[in-house]
């Protein structure tokens, strides 16, 4: 099998709210919630990939990301809402 180097962002405002994007209908899993991510291509890092999806979906610049191993629990906790 081959592993497929992804990056993806949790991201939460002072009020508690998740930023989340829903795939478009035409596309693979159409119409399913995602967080913002994607693949890591040769020459790129987690840092720069984020940053531009950042931008790319907020129009704004972030000065720092904190990247941590995945919290599997808080993720099964999230999708099961």
């Amino acid at each position: 099998m081959q592993i497929i180097p992804v990056v993806a962002a949790l991201i939460r405002d002072a009020e508690g709210r998740y930023l989340v994007g829903q795939r478009a209908a035409h596309k693979a899993q159409g119409g399913k919630w995602e967080f913002m991510g994607g693949k890591i291509e040769p020459g790129s890092t987690p840092n720069a990939l984020e940053h531009q999806q950042i931008r790319w979906v907020t129009r704004k610049e972030m000065d720092t990301l904190d990247f941590s191993p995945a919290d599997r629990e808080l993720i099964r906790r999230f999708a099961s809402k």
